[in-house]
């Protein structure tokens, strides 16, 4: 909530997962702030089927769980075995499901 009080407020919020993205939303609405007029709210964790409950469908980038859990497990497993190795990063695919609760910067449509 610190960030919607300063002057230059992000126009938008990617969340880890979907609960926090629909509690972000929930805080935000608490807050006076119209999603997704006012800021979007993405999550990135697929709860399956829309969100609705009161709010705005949530837009979300969906991964495939298996790659989601595999992937740090086996960095993991080699840093243990190869302490010297740098720290590594993955590029996952997603895709991107549209929904209601995100629009362009100053939400225009």
């Amino acid at each position: 909530m610190r960030l919607m009080a300063v002057k230059d407020r992000p126009t938008a919020i990617l969340a880890f997962s979907d609960a926090q993205a629909l509690g972000a939303m929930q805080a935000l609405l608490r807050f006076g702030l119209r999603v997704p007029t006012d800021i979007s709210i993405v999550g990135t964790s697929g709860l399956e089927g829309p969100v609705t409950v009161g709010l705005p469908a949530l837009t979300c980038v969906r991964f495939d769980s298996a790659d989601l859990e595999r992937t740090p497990v086996r960095f993991l497993l080699e840093r243990i075995e190869h302490p010297q190795l740098p720290p590594r990063q993955a590029q996952l695919q997603g895709t991107l499901d549209l929904a209601a609760s995100t629009a362009p910067p100053g939400g225009k449509s």
